[in-house]
């Protein structure tokens, strides 16, 4: 996440001290759903549920987290939010990176090429 917040101009060292502090949970769960969305592409259907419970569980404590007061300027934790969520979208109903045919190509024609006018 420290690589995604380069070029910021709010970036200073409280949000840097803040991506690494072990405690925080937000920074950790987004890492952590990324690897877990990953993970579902095993073929065991056991495994598969044991991860769904856990992406479920961590996606509340993200949420949770939302809702209380942010040490950070707002846009690192939405930085860490838009990343777990960019995972859900690649990840949660086919593996959007290695086979981007399947679901990634046509989710980006969707909202680059073909959006919805507002």
């Amino acid at each position: 996440m420290a690589l995604c917040m380069i070029g910021i101009e709010e970036a200073d060292e409280t949000v840097y001290k803040w991506v690494i502090n072990p405690d925080n949970k937000i920074v950790r769960l987004s890492g952590l759903l990324s690897r877990l969305y990953d993970d579902t592409q095993t073929d065991e259907e056991e495994a598969i549920e044991g991860y769904k419970g856990l992406i479920d569980a961590a996606w509340k404590d993200i949420n949770e987290a939302w809702m209380r007061p942010w040490p950070v300027p707002k846009i690192f934790f939405s930085l860490a939010f838009y990343l777990a969520s960019f995972n859900a979208l690649l990840y949660e109903h086919d593996d959007g990176y290695s086979r981007p045919e399947n679901t990634t190509k046509h989710l980006i024609i969707q909202a680059f090429i073909d959006p919805i006018p507002l």
